[in-house]
């Protein structure tokens, strides 16, 4: 049952992409110029605030609870640093996973890195079914189910899970229950939302079937969009889609970098607003990456094809297509 959460670590990634930038040139030569940097994602707890930094190359985000700010990478002699040109007061200095961050001359206390996979021990797997319908929730040791509509319960401390390969198996003999978990793509067929495992739960005779596990650690990892609304993309662009787990986005636009908020729900997926970097690139990518996050902001579902591209649907005929970087 085990899929790998996206795990966002700042040090290795923001000193990968310490190199200054390829200069874009005419429109003629820009697919052959433009160099894609890497990007880069990592959250910081400061006491009590929650910091995140998103970016690419020489570009960053620094958001906090109420603000968004756009940062240059500076020479420093050891780590990462980021600040705001507009206001040096602002700025972020990355050493492993520790961090100094200033907004607007006060410095924070105590910043270090919150790892995804740390988060993602503290969450429960839970799966459902329909006709009849049926609930399953595996969390902090203890084992819960409902089926018939929630007229049959088991509660019972959560038996030690056997792996073989994709497939995971609980069982309690003693309730003549046995869970099958088997990570493939599982769409529900009440609303069509994805999930990255298949279940099925036999019961005191009885088997139910249904999906399982978080929908959103299928678009976990860094994506590069490969076409925009059937009008495919400016070769070596490089716009990207980095999603986290705590319901953030970000990635390189075509020219600019960004970050913006998504909501996934049981039937619907959103994002935005969007928050992006203001440099000038070419008119066409300019234009490229305006389509962009004008699909982004109309997506209202994902799809996860047979290849494993990722498909973002949205409103009046939006439609993004991203393949997995790794």
């Amino acid at each position: 049952m085990s899929r790998s959460s996206f795990l966002f670590i700042g040090a290795a990634l923001f000193l990968a992409s310490c190199d200054d930038p390829a200069e874009i040139g005419d429109e003629s030569e820009t697919a052959a110029a433009a160099q894609p940097a890497q990007s880069f994602a990592a959250i910081f707890q400061c006491g009590d605030k929650r910091i995140r930094f998103s970016g690419a190359g020489e570009n960053a985000t620094l958001e906090t609870a109420d603000e968004t700010f756009s940062l240059m990478q500076t020479r420093t002699a050891s780590g990462a640093r980021y600040e705001d040109p507009e206001n040096p007061g602002t700025y972020i200095w990355n050493k492993g996973k520790e961090a100094t961050i200033s907004i607007r001359g006060g410095v924070l206390e105590d910043c270090v890195a919150v790892e995804e996979s740390q988060r993602a021990t503290e969450r429960a797997f839970d799966a459902q079914g329909n006709e009849p319908g049926w609930r399953l929730e595996i969390a902090r040791g203890e084992l819960s189910l409902t089926w018939n509509y929630g007229e049959d319960e088991l509660s019972a401390p959560a038996p030690e899970p056997q792996e073989d390969g994709a497939v995971t198996r609980y069982a309690i003999p003693d309730e003549d229950l046995v869970i099958t978990t088997r990570e493939e793509i599982c769409h529900d067929d009440a609303t069509g939302m994805p999930h990255p495992f298949r279940v099925s739960v036999d019961i005191r005779g009885q088997t139910l079937h249904g999906c399982g596990g978080d929908p959103a650690s299928l678009l976990s990892g860094e994506w590069v969009v490969e076409d925009i609304n059937g009008g495919g993309v400016i070769d070596n662009s490089h716009a990207t889609l980095s999603f986290s787990a705590d319901g953030r986005l970000a990635g390189r636009g075509s020219c600019n970098n960004y970050s913006a908020a998504y909501t996934l729900g049981p039937e619907r997926f959103s994002i935005g607003p969007i928050a992006a970097t203001k440099k000038a690139c070419p008119p066409a990518l300019m234009e490229q990456e305006r389509k962009l996050f004008d699909s982004l902001a109309k997506t209202r579902r994902f799809e996860i094809d047979d290849a494993g591209a990722l498909i973002l649907i949205g409103e009046h005929g939006a439609r993004l297509l991203a393949r997995r970087t790794d």
